[in-house]
């Protein structure tokens, strides 16, 4: 596991995560073959051998690091596509999915990125219309 309690490093972005490639600023490389002799070795032991549950843990343990990952990909990503798609999953995750006006939205800035998410939604409806036309 990380340990989050020691300073990030310079070239990290402020809440201590690489902006290339998200990952912890302590943690800079991943061995696969490393990963899945330790899980080799975990499962037996803390799942009972039960792959369902041990995917469970997977999952549980790193719930925090994955959300983390996702609202760093929604601010840092240098691709406004993914920030925007990024921004939409943390939005509807959180709000459910947004309907399509932003009347019944009380949050000044919630109210914000739900017209920003419809107006998208409806320049990729309208681009693929002209592309079908076209086609």
């Amino acid at each position: 596991m990380s340990d989050f309690s020691s300073p990030p490093p310079e070239d990290s972005t402020p809440d201590g995560y690489y902006d290339a490639d998200f990952l912890p600023a302590k943690e800079t490389h991943w061995d696969p073959e490393q990963a899945l002799r330790d899980l080799a070795e975990e499962v037996p032991i803390l799942d009972h051998g039960d792959q369902r549950s041990a995917a469970r843990r997977i999952f549980v343990e790193n719930a925090a690091i994955a959300a983390q990952s996702i609202v760093n990909i929604a601010i840092y990503s240098p691709s406004d596509r993914t920030r925007l798609e990024a921004s939409r999953y943390v939005i509807e995750r959180n709000l459910g999915r947004l309907g399509e006006t932003t009347e019944d939205i009380d949050d000044p800035l919630t109210s914000l990125m739900a017209s920003v998410v419809i107006s998208e939604e409806e320049a990729i409806s309208r681009a693929r219309t002209q592309l079908g036309k076209e086609g």
